[in-house]
Parts: structure tokens; sequence; C-alpha cells
């Protein structure tokens, strides 16, 4: 697999570090033959004015993070955990942000527990994969891999972890029952605070961005 699936910009003297994790099928394959990454273009013109390094991360097999990223030997979150720590420690960052939307926000809450990032901001994000979810597209479209079952359920992934520093910010729709069952499911977790808009959308970013909660926040996280 010779794709980009991640893109690392650790340009500023910065010590936040903030991880931006894609969505399902919100990568794409311009005609120069690079990967977008949905965050980037939001962090270099919206947010230019603030001074933090960026790791851009993509699931391009939409697999909520169990199969393959590249070139790395090994599958699964425990190949990119150990990635990531790799990158954290490459970019100098005393603190980290993880940042993403519905298997974005999944994998962040995910990667923001293993890796004890400072905060995770996830928006509408999945909490656990159905077993017809698992079945479509994890057991059936990559049948001969080693998927680890029990890292597919976030709620006992938190409620088992002695990693008691990191603060998880979800936001979602309340008018969205899917949406509002997934969060609602870690909501009596230690740290885990959970934001509601009046939406019956899944993609709830919008509204969030122009209102200027991502922008406070991540301000707050780069104090």
């Amino acid at each position: 697999m010779n794709e980009q699936w991640f893109l690392e910009d650790f340009s500023s003297n910065s010590k936040h570090l903030v991880v931006a994790f894609g969505s399902f099928r919100m990568f794409n394959t311009p005609k120069s033959g690079k990967r977008g990454f949905e965050w980037k273009k939001l962090f270099k013109y919206k947010y230019k004015d603030l001074e933090f390094n960026k790791l851009f991360v993509a699931d391009s097999r939409n697999s909520w993070w169990h199969t393959e990223f590249g070139d790395l030997p090994g599958i699964g979150p425990p190949t990119l955990t150990k990635f990531l720590y790799e990158k954290i420690e490459k970019s100098n960052a005393e603190k980290t942000l993880f940042v993403g939307v519905s298997m974005g926000g999944y994998g962040a809450i995910l990667f923001g527990c293993l890796t004890e990032a400072t905060k995770v901001m996830a928006f509408s994000p999945q909490t656990f994969l159905s077993k017809g979810r698992r079945n479509r597209f994890l057991t059936e479209k990559f049948e001969g891999y080693d998927v680890d079952e029990s890292m597919t359920d976030l709620k006992p992934i938190l409620e088992n972890s002695t990693n008691d520093k990191t603060i998880y910010k979800i936001w979602h729709g309340s008018l969205n029952a899917s949406d509002t069952k997934a969060a609602n499911r870690i909501s009596h977790i230690k740290n885990v605070e959970i934001n509601t808009i009046n939406s019956s959308k899944h993609n709830v970013i919008q509204p969030i961005l122009k209102r200027g909660t991502f922008r406070e926040e991540l301000q707050n996280f780069l104090k």
C-alpha cells in the first residue's frame, strides 16, 4: 500500500500537536494523485493565526482503524497507536488534541485514550460497531484479517482504562437517535462531557464552526 494515508506539518515551534482523524469516505484523490485531508484546509485558512503542529490521519479502507496503514507492519489499533506515539515524540509535543467527525471521532476517542491525549473533541462519533456494521465493514470485507473485536466498542475500553488524564468533549445532534445513543453509552465515564446541538443531522461540525465553539476550544487547548 503506497497511498498517502497521513500528512504531518511540524513546522511550528509550538509544543501543541493537533491530530485530525478522517471520517468515512471523506478522503479523496485529486488529479495530482495526492490525497486530500478534510481538516487540512480548515486549519490552514480558518485558524492560520494560531500556532500549533498538525498530523492528519486517514483510514482509506473505512475499517474504523482496524486494518492496514500504508506500509506499517501489523494492523489495527496497536499498530496505529505505536505510530502516533512516534509522531508525538517527533513533534516535541507536550500537549495533544485529537479531533474527528463520525468515524474520525471514533478514532479520536479510541487513540486519545490509548495515547493519553490531553484532550479529545469528537463530533457525532460512533462509540461501538454494531454486529451488522462489523460484518459489513470488517468481517466480510476483510476476511482473513485478525480483527480484535474487543477494540470495536469504546465503552469497555474507556471504562477499563487507567488513563484519567484525557478530557473527552463530544458533540452530537439531540434529534439524531443513533448519535444520541452512541454518546449516552459513554456519558457516565470520568472526564467525558456530552454537548448537544438542536439538530437531527449526523454532521454537526458546521454549526459548531460557525458559532466559534471550535475556535474557542482550540484556543483553550493552546494556552
